[in-house]
């Protein structure tokens, strides 16, 4: 994936939307970059967007106060996450970390609840 608008068309939700709806998808969206080791979000942040990982690889996990962490799944490239705790409009539950340089789509609650 080389953008945000290629993971947005590449995905077969996306594929199904016509020029109209993805133009719309893709206004409600944004990218940013991540440095490998950042943190992509945070447990107990709010969620306010879905995210995409555009290009790169993520870890999501819950780090515990005693140190230890658990790691719950790697996200890769094309692969999106957090719409639980954004249907739900709960704190996030986990951690997602870069694991190596990695652009994510950011697509906002009212463009997400749109799309439903």
């Amino acid at each position: 994936m080389k953008n945000a608008e290629e993971l947005l068309r590449s995905s077969l939700w996306g594929q199904a939307l016509t020029e109209e709806e993805m133009n719309r998808a893709l206004a409600g969206t944004t990218e940013r970059t991540f440095a490998a080791g950042a943190f992509i979000c945070m447990k107990g942040e709010p969620v306010d967007y879905w995210m995409g990982i555009v290009n790169g690889l993520g870890k999501m996990a819950s780090h515990w106060t005693t140190g230890k962490t658990t790691s719950l799944t790697g996200i890769s490239s094309g692969a999106w996450f957090g719409e639980g705790s954004l249907l739900k409009k709960e704190p996030r539950r986990y951690d997602v970390m870069a694991i190596r340089e990695s652009r994510v789509a950011f697509m906002n609650r009212a463009t997400f609840t749109w799309l439903l």
